[in-house]
């Protein structure tokens, strides 16, 4: 970077300066843009899940192939910890957005979903863009992988690929030989492997000290000529040309974490459209302020100019639900290089190596091109995330993939860092804390006060108040005040109580300086080494790596599953490969062994060796995985419900009335010539009565209701707005184990496998269900004892206290055995001796397993934990006789076991025995072991060996000794709930993890399947499966039903290949076959639409494959329910459009619904008062609508005459007459049956605008109807109008239109009262009753008081003759006869004609023109 003014200085490090001659500038500069390869990976996708464990699948799903923007990745500017960049470089004329060329695109997923009203889609996908997540394949292929805009799968063949999972477990490490750590330690963790990390130790540390020395130089010298004033804008192009000029107007940005695209724009404040807003405010006596306020995207148009983003003083950010936010940058004195904040590549070279490059334009370019110095940091934060600039790329990035190098090296990760880089540090990463920002009073008040609502209540109120109604202004006045302090009341409590849950402070204990110290957590920054195993340390204060000992944590704060996880040191390996970590889709098994998670319990931390155990802080605040689920909480994702969008629409249409209305009030007045002051307060004052301020409020009256209830039920709800939703569920998707079936599994016996006599074949021997007779039977006393032991020791439990913890699994396993656990030498001789006599690898913490019905006493000295991907787990070893060969042992998926035993182990009734359990839904584990030799024969006390072992060659070759049977029982509720959910027309789905077979079994039992139809399993045709990941179109998957596999299905179409069979038969897949079908068989997307509307098991389902389930059936226009137990639910619990979970941990905020009630009855209640809320809110919108249509009609005949209705006439109506009704009639509880006709949620539709159209007219024709008989001038009691006189409105006509009108408003709420099959029938609704009877005794009593009395002229009275009083009430009568005729049979009939005539003939939902077209295909 070349810059000539002597004031300004760069922090160069020595290692890294290098020649500023203008030739070599100019070179690298026009390389920088040269320098480009095509690549077409477009990172777009899919949520961050290395920073979250693989259950929150809300946070971490794969990528799947379908076509995306294709980019071109800056070469040697990128890292593979960098954000991604997503786009071509600027065009020749350095335009922004606009000028960009358009990238080829066929995400129409992204496009239908997309809704930027700042920003075009089409500028969106045309922009540069990056992604806070870079995702790195471990597939060979080197073709690109195709990536959508909303997921981040890993391919089928990343998952699946055996290699992969070979690599995986042979990394694996053993928690039981953890590497030994130790701050001052110099071999800590020490392995042959890392001898080279450790020779370049000495060299590496003598670069970083002189850099921090050339860093606190420089800030001393920055400081003295004062380069900290040089922040401002105008000294931009001065400190960052030529090399680095500031282009690009605007970008987009996917935010992994949230699984969200956002533009962002930038903007400079222009002083004289700065002038030109204040006169334009002033001018229209602030009612310009307001429109702006309310409409932000014109706000910045009219304040500012579009700026290039570095140049930027405010920059726009939209999201793509339309939701905009105008936020300031900053900008602060920083001088030091991009990568000590952002990802970059170091051109190849290690800190501290020389340079190997000959060509001075190469290393001018790899220093100042890839890592340059940052004079000014520019930032803006957005949703509590730091967005800082990149100057190689003109775009703003995040810098939550940021890896300091010497993380990398090993042992550098152990140094800490020193008080200057916390300092910088800090300033970047902010604080370590999840603290949500609090909003004043004011500031709160302020906003309820502005929105559009409450500004509509306020010039109501002054409008009313100019019209001499102080009476009701007053009133109106004190009923909002009471709604707006309600309102803040529960906006802080709510806040509070989210406060509460995401801040966590205490002190820690950090190595800095060479020193141990306390500090508050608070002060922590990525690069602080802190003792994890401190006695006061509840929870990890950060995201962290563990870097010695190992402990125990419980996870349930992210997962919901409380199960505790044991964590290791991290291996020299993973650190050589940590930035691979963090840019891959998700972390490695053996990685993810030494996260810490922020907000994590801490179970149990054990020391190691001399020192205490340490971690690394990695991220800090809200970068956490604590702070993504809190992000998530504040800033969900809207619902888009139809009705509310279409309720607002409506106003607007209402609106629209009122201002017709309006024109026409003013054109009456003029002709009776009414002063100008009344002209205009009444026609403004029509207004107010054509949109009533109530409308808004009354829509959650039936939801407010309903909550309630589901509360005394125990389920609770954190989005309202959701109850609606639940109304209009098309499936239910369930989890099995915990939420279907009971959440524990019992051990129902065991088969063991024992050679036939005089073969060598093996068989099952028949079931033992407990310990005592399976150790007493006759079975084969080796491979019976063999068996015992296995479930004595191949588990993962830990002894916490006299509890044990660990899998619910394993833990029925080991009861089943009556045995004992001990994990402290203090407490066993045994123990202690054994550890005594034997030599371990690292620090080794072996467990003794005692029982009183076996002589065998068993030391675990090493494990190989369960991985998902191999389905099986290990354990390592050894009795008392040292002696003796070392036992493995290994249980796992039965499917699974039988590949890695020997083929003779294998008993004849294998297959047979395992078909009865899954078919009868029982869970099977099958058990296998092998001897294995020391190789150190000198010395078989010697057990170093086993650190280095690999895991394939202790799970292999094994002998096959046994089943485990675990029954799960069905829950109480479950067949019940699943029969009234079908009846109704739901479709159930089930979701889970569990085998294929024992999941259709389970269907069956519970009638979530119908017995009666026929299941077709998936499974491969391994024969095709190289031929279809070559191109071939047919997909290699076989079809066969689960009880006849004779029956197939066309493995193209999905149809019965048997013409016998009907269209009454569903699916079952797995979720290998899943993921293959949607990474691998984009183009057939007939097949996948057809899987997903028959599919109703799928089983094997990873927590990212329940996710993209949900994500996929929305996509088909269902609204989707998802009820889980938490355990790895989360992801779908958030995907899905109503999720309810039956769990108590805090994961359970990531729902909608929690339910503390562990049954599925809790779905069909959310339904039922779903269905009840949203008919409800239709009927009180209905209502509302209608009392304005009436009281238009009352005031527009009385504004012909000039006169209007009087102050408590007013009041009366609003006050004891609707605000009772309205909320009364919401009072009726759901009905307790479902029904198959779900409620309608289109407000805008000829079924709902008909029939309120309808009532409009024929309340408007007995209206006038009744005033004209009241009409009688020549009557001698007839009182006439004084046009203009707000003073006196007694008149005759007002008289008969306010009685009459009473009648109209309490007879139509009869009339909108809906009853079954949503609601309880009105009968039942006795405040209702109550209400509607005192409202219509009351309405006649005001008929027949004397109007001279102090009440009749309060109430504005006139006197009228009884026969006149007589046809009022029989008129209205009649009236409302009418209405429940032309409600009940007209208006439908018409309704029904009007869609008949010009309704599509197709319906708006998908999956229903999806099932039509099966259909009409199955009969041809």
């Amino acid at each position: 970077m070349t810059d000539d003014s002597p004031e300004i200085r760069k922090y160069e490090p020595q290692a890294h300066r290098v020649s500023t001659d203008s030739n070599a500038a100019t070179s690298a500069g026009t390389s920088s843009l040269g320098r480009t390869e095509e690549n077409e990976t477009e990172m777009f996708s899919g949520a961050a899940s290395q920073v979250v464990p693989s259950s929150i699948s809300r946070f971490h799903h794969h990528v799947h192939s379908i076509k995306s923007p294709s980019m071109a990745s800056m070469s040697p500017r990128m890292s593979h910890g960098e954000s991604f960049l997503l786009d071509e470089p600027y065009d020749e004329q350095g335009q922004g957005l606009l000028g960009l060329e358009r990238v080829d695109t066929e995400a129409s997923q992204f496009s239908e979903r997309a809704n930027f009203r700042f920003f075009t889609t089409d500028e969106i996908e045309s922009a540069k863009g990056v992604s806070s997540l870079r995702r790195t394949t471990a597939t060979t292929r080197t073709d690109s992988v195709p990536v959508d805009y909303d997921t981040n799968w890993n391919t089928f063949e990343d998952d699946y690929d055996d290699n992969s999972v070979a690599a995986v477990s042979e990394d694996e490490t053993s928690r039981l030989a953890s590497p030994k750590m130790g701050i001052g330690s110099a071999d800590y963790g020490s392995t042959d492997s890392n001898n080279d990390d450790q020779r370049g130790y000495t060299e590496r540390r003598l670069t970083y000290d002189a850099e921090e020395e050339l860093v606190r130089e420089q800030e001393t010298e920055d400081e003295s000529v004062g380069n900290f004033q040089k922040v401002d804008v105008s000294c931009h192009d001065q400190l960052f040309l030529p090399k680095f000029p500031a282009r690009n107007h605007s970008q987009r940005f996917y935010l992994a974490e949230e699984d969200l695209v956002i533009g962002i724009a930038g903007y400079r404040i222009s002083r004289i459209r700065q002038l030109l807003y204040y006169l334009f405010v002033c001018a229209t006596l602030g009612l310009g302020y307001l429109f702006l306020r309310w409409l932000p995207r014109y706000r910045i148009r009219f304040l500012a100019e579009p700026a290039p983003e570095g140049k930027s003083e405010q920059v726009v950010i939209e999201d793509e639900y339309g939701l905009l936010d105008i936020v300031p940058v900053q900008r602060i004195w920083y001088n030091k290089r991009l990568s000590t904040f952002l990802p970059v590549e170091r051109a190849n070279k290690e800190v501290g190596e020389e340079s190997t490059s000959k060509d001075p334009e190469e290393e001018q370019y790899s220093s100042e091109d890839t890592d340059p110095i940052i004079p000014v940091l520019i930032y803006f934060e957005y949703r509590y995330m730091k967005f800082f600039y990149d100057p190689r790329d003109d775009l703003f990035k995040l810098s939550n993939n940021w890896v300091d190098e010497r993380w990398c090296h090993y042992p550098d990760i152990k140094d800490g860092i020193p008080e200057g880089t916390h300092k910088a540090r800090r300033n970047i990463f902010g604080p370590n804390l999840i603290q949500i920002k609090e909003k004043s009073i004011f500031a709160l008040l302020r906003d309820e006060i502005l929105h559009p609502f409450y500004a509509f209540q306020i010039f109501s109120i002054l409008l009313w108040l100019s019209d001499n109604y102080y009476y009701y202004a007053f009133c109106i006045f004190i009923i909002s005040v009471f709604s707006i302090v309600e309102s803040l009341i529960e906006t802080r409590t709510t806040m509070e109580r989210l406060r509460k849950l995401a801040i966590f402070q205490c002190i820690v204990r950090v190595w800095r300086n060479g020193f141990w110290k306390e500090v508050p957590s608070e002060d922590l920054v990525p690069g602080d080494i802190y003792e994890v195993s401190d006695p006061s340390l509840s929870l990890f204060p950060c995201d962290s790596i563990l870097l010695g000992g190992d402990c125990i944590v419980n996870e349930s704060m992210l997962t919901g599953e409380s199960v505790p996880v044991s964590k290791v040191s991290i291996s020299p390996e993973s650190v050589k490969n940590l930035k691979a970590e963090f840019n891959s889709a998700k972390f490695s098994s053996h990685f993810a062994r030494s996260f810490l998670y922020n907000g994590t319990k801490i179970v149990r931390c054990r020391y190691s060796g001399d020192g205490p155990a340490t971690a690394l802080v990695i991220r800090t605040g809200f970068n956490t995985t604590k702070g993504a689920l809190v992000r998530s909480m504040l800033f969900p994702k809207p619902s888009g419900f139809k009705f509310y969008e279409d309720s607002f629409k409506y106003i607007g249409v209402m609106g629209i009335i009122a201002c017709t209305g309006f024109i026409f009030s003013i054109a009456n007045f003029v002709k009776l010539g009414v002063e100008t002051k009344t002209i205009i307060l009444r026609a403004l004052d029509i207004v107010t009565i054509v949109v009533p301020p109530a409308l808004p409020a009354t829509l959650t009256i039936g939801t407010s209701f309903a909550l309630s209830r589901l509360r005394k039920k125990n389920i609770f709800c954190i989005a309202p707005t959701r109850l609606n939703v639940g109304g209009k569920l098309d499936v239910a998707c369930f989890d099995k184990t915990g939420t279907l079936t009971e959440e524990g599994l019992d051990v129902m016996g065991v088969h063991i496998s024992q050679p036939i006599r005089g073969r060598k074949a093996h068989e099952f021997t028949e079931i033992y269900d407990t310990t005592p007779s399976m150790m007493s039977s006759d079975a084969n006393e080796i491979q019976r004892e063999e068996l015992f032991s296995t479930m004595l020791s191949c588990h993962s439990l830990k002894l916490i206290g006299d509890e044990l913890v660990g899998d619910p699994l394993d833990a029925k396993m080991f009861e089943f055995t009556h045995s004992e656990l001990i994990e402290e030498p203090s407490e066993d001789d045994g123990l202690q001796q054994f550890i005594d006599s034997h030599r371990f690898s690292g620090t080794v913490n072996p467990v003794l397993f005692k029982s009183a019905l076996s002589s065998k006493v068993l030391f675990q000295v090493k494990e190989f934990e369960f991985i998902s991907q191999l389905r099986r787990m290990s354990v390592i070893c050894q009795t008392s006789d040292t002696s003796s060969p070392l036992n493995v042992y290994v249980k796992g998926a039965p499917e699974v076991m039988e590949g890695i035993c020997l083929p003779e182990s294998i008993p004849s009734n294998f297959h047979e025995l395992l078909y009865h359990y899954t078919h009868s839904g029982y869970r099977v584990i099958a058990c296998a072991t092998k001897k294995m030799k020391n190789p150190n024969k000198k010395n078989p006390s010697d057990l170093t060996f086993l650190a280095e072992i690999p895991r394939e060659k202790c799970e292999s070759d094994l002998e096959f000794i046994g089943f485990i049977i675990f029954e799960n029982r069905l829950k109480k509720a479950t067949t019940g709930a699943l029969k009234e959910l079908r009846e109704a027309g739901l479709r159930t789905v089930m979701c889970t993890g569990d085998n294929i077979l024992t999941a259709v079994s389970v269907a069956k039992e519970c009638g979530l399947v119908d017995p009666a139809d026929r299941v077709y399993v998936a499974s491969f045709n391994y024969d095709d499966l190289r031929e279809t990941l070559s191109g071939t179109s047919i997909p290699p998957i076989i079809w066969s039903e689960v009880d006849n596999p004779d029956l197939l299905l066309d493995p193209t179409t999905l149809a019965p290949l048997d013409i016998n069979q009907d269209d009454n038969y569903t699916l079952a897949v797995s979720g290998d076959v899943f993921k293959f079908v949607l990474t691998e068989l984009t183009e057939m997307e007939f097949f996948i639409e057809k899987m997903l509307m028959k599919g109703a098991v799928f089983a094997r389902m990873s927590p990212d494959e329940k996710h993209e389930l949900v994500d996929r059936l929305r996509s088909l226009d269902y609204t989707v329910g998802f009820c889980g137990d938490g355990a790895n639910d989360c992801g779908a619990l958030k995907a899905a459009d109503v999720g309810i979970s039956l769990s108590e941990a805090e994961a359970s905020v990531a729902a909608p619904f929690t339910s503390r009630i562990f049954e599925i009855s809790c779905v069909l209640d959310v339904i039922k008062e779903g269905r009840a809320s949203l008919v409800t809110s239709f009927s009180c919108f209905q209502y509302m609508s209608l009392y304005s249509a009436i009281q238009f009609v009352s005031v527009s005949i009385l504004y012909k005459e000039g006169v209007n209705l009087g102050d408590f006439q007013f009041l009366y109506i609003d006050l004891f007459l609707i605000i009772p009704i309205a909320v009364f009639m919401s009072w009726s509880k759901a009905y307790p049956t479902l029904c198959e006709k779900r409620p309608t949620a289109n407000l805008i539709s000829p079924k709902i605008l008909i029939p309120l159209l309808g009532c409009i007219v024929i309340e408007a024709i007995f209206q006038v109807s009744a005033w004209r008989i009241g009409k009688k001038p020549d009557a001698p009691w007839y009182v006439k109008a004084v046009p203009g006189n707000d003073e006196e409105v007694k008149c005759t006509d007002n008289t008969v239109v306010f009685f009459f009108s009473n009648f109209q408003y309490i007879f139509a709420a009869l009339m909108l009262t809906v009853g079954p099959p949503y609601r309880e029938p009105a009968t039942k609704n006795e405040p209702f009753i109550f209400t509607i009877v005192s409202t219509v005794l009351f309405s006649i009593v005001l008929m027949i008081i004397d109007p001279k009395s102090s009440f009749g002229n309060l109430m504005d009275l006139t006197w009228l003759p009884r026969s006149i009083e007589s046809k009022l009430i029989i008129g209205a009568l009649i009236n409302y006869v009418v209405l429940e005729i032309g409600d009940k049979y007209l208006f439908v009939k018409l309704a029904r004609l009007y869609k008949k005539l010009f309704g599509s003939k197709k319906s708006k939902k998908k999956f229903k023109n999806l099932r039509r077209e099966f259909k009409s295909l199955n009969e041809a």
